[in-house]
């Protein structure tokens, strides 16, 4: 699980998630290389369910087999492009959050 803190009040990844879904004004997608996998979006949707998130929540999420068009991309792989290039080395030194 991924924990974050906001407001003090410390909440996990499924709140999170669970707090986007509910939100009017965003649809959530989950884009994964298991999307296209046999039976990878049922093994994302039984880890979700496993660890906190509601059926009717989880029917709200997309699970498409290419990544969609969006206003926000979240990747612990992804580095934002502000109109300047990374330079080599960066890019061999990057480390996901995870990792550090």
């Amino acid at each position: 699980m991924v924990y974050g803190r906001r407001a003090g009040v410390s909440k996990t990844s499924i709140d999170w998630l669970r707090e986007l879904v509910s939100m009017k004004q965003v649809s959530v997608a989950i884009f994964s290389t298991r999307n296209t996998q046999e039976g990878g979006i049922n093994a994302m949707k039984k880890y979700l369910k496993k660890h906190g998130l509601e059926e009717e929540y989880i029917k709200r999420i997309e699970f498409p087999e290419t990544k969609v068009p969006s206003v926000l991309h979240i990747d612990d792989r992804a580095v934002q492009f502000k109109g300047e290039f990374m330079n080599s080395e960066d890019i061999l030194n990057f480390e996901p959050w995870k990792m550090k």
